[in-house]
């Protein structure tokens, strides 16, 4: 395996432990009450630090082709195939979620009453889904009117799809930074002009395009200094502290991570940090690469998901059977239960992963074709 494709591998298992993150963070805060609580240790139940990682995430990887090249058509790719590439696998989340509906299967409204109200789990799915959602929601509201929807509708169809706005106008950020890059070659300048993006970017997004920003920072480093990140792996001073910096960090996370101001950017710095020291640390690179992280990484988006859809339904089923029935099911089988059948519905939903990536290629095939077919007075001359 060549050195770029391990890095991307890398990169593809931090995303996958990103997503259990995720999936573990929603399970602990549907059964706060029961045994999962403990069960979640730091950092594992945020899935708001996790979130944030996926958008540093996304910085680095749409960032990559072009440092690694120094041309701009990679960049073009991923711009022309982002928006097919999320809203298909997001169609058939959003087509799930309907089928669940109409066949009466959420129960997180039960569940949640009988957990004692946890407003987060009893609020979605009290609507009537409409088949008609179908064909504008994927592809349009849940990038560009995802609030006005939600408000109108009285609900949404999946609470997960708030990220979706924040990643469609993240990609495209790195888009336009990566743009001008190309034309800007001084540093000096490059850096004058990126200070009234990172306040734009601040001033629309907060932190979280804050963190596509850092990504393309963090690309630029891991494809053009990887003498000196290799240096680093192998001095103990460094790893240790690293450590330091990390339990320094980890720390101030703690104290502030549920402050109404500092929350997100705490969150914020610690993604990238985290992400930077999985890099920079061998042992945590060696694990982002083992068959497992790799299996995560290419099951994340699709539990990412379909996770909160199975929570509401399969999770919440048991919950209210556990509750109203004679037979007491511990909170922690729960737990165990909804981890596996969360993990075989993403599994199951592999096919649309494939089928939402092999379309967006195609599209970017057609346009690249209809580009660089001559026209007929060309074909004349020569």
């Amino acid at each position: 395996m060549g050195q770029a494709q391990t890095r991307e591998t890398m990169f593809d298992g931090i995303r996958g432990w990103a997503a259990v993150m995720v999936l573990v963070g929603h399970l602990c805060s549907l059964l706060e009450k029961g045994f999962s609580r403990p069960c979640c240790p730091f950092p594992f139940h945020d899935a708001l630090l996790a979130v944030e990682v996926f958008f540093v995430l996304s910085g680095v990887v749409l960032s990559l082709g072009y440092f690694k090249t120094g041309s701009f058509k990679p960049v073009t790719a991923l711009a022309v195939k982002r928006i097919p590439r999320l809203a298909i696998p997001i169609f058939f989340s959003v087509l799930f979620v309907i089928v669940l509906m109409k066949c009466g299967l959420m129960f997180n409204a039960e569940a949640t009453a009988v957990l004692g109200g946890n407003k987060y789990y009893g609020t979605p799915y009290s609507f009537d889904a409409r088949w008609s959602d179908l064909i504008r929601f994927p592809f349009f509201d849940v990038f560009f009117r995802y609030r006005a929807f939600n408000a109108a509708l009285g609900g949404g169809y999946n609470t997960v799809l708030w990220t979706m706005p924040i990643e469609f106008l993240g990609s495209y950020l790195v888009v336009f930074v990566l743009f001008i890059a190309t034309f800007v070659r001084k540093r000096w300048l490059f850096v004058l002009l990126g200070i009234p993006v990172v306040a734009i970017a601040y001033f629309m997004g907060g932190t979280h395009l804050l963190a596509f920003l850092v990504g393309i920072f963090f690309a630029y480093i891991f494809t053009r200094h990887d003498s000196l990140i290799a240096r680093i792996r192998g001095s103990v001073p460094s790893q240790i502290l690293l450590f330091l910096v990390l339990a320094g960090v980890g720390v101030v996370y703690l104290a502030f991570k549920e402050h109404a101001r500092w929350g997100w950017p705490i969150r914020s710095l610690v993604a990238s940090l985290g992400v930077a020291a999985i890099v920079l640390n061998p042992w945590l690179k060696w694990f982002t690469e083992t068959r497992l992280s790799v299996f995560l990484g290419k099951i994340s988006f699709p539990l990412y998901l379909t996770h909160f859809p199975i929570l509401c339904s399969f999770s919440s089923f048991l919950i209210c059977r556990s509750w109203y029935s004679a037979s007491f099911c511990p909170s922690l089988v729960v737990w165990l239960l909804s981890l596996a059948v969360s993990l075989l519905v993403a599994v199951l939903f592999l096919p649309v992963e494939t089928l939402s990536v092999r379309l967006s290629a195609k599209i970017w095939h057609i346009i690249t074709r209809f580009r660089q077919t001559p026209k007929p007075e060309d074909c004349h001359d020569k």
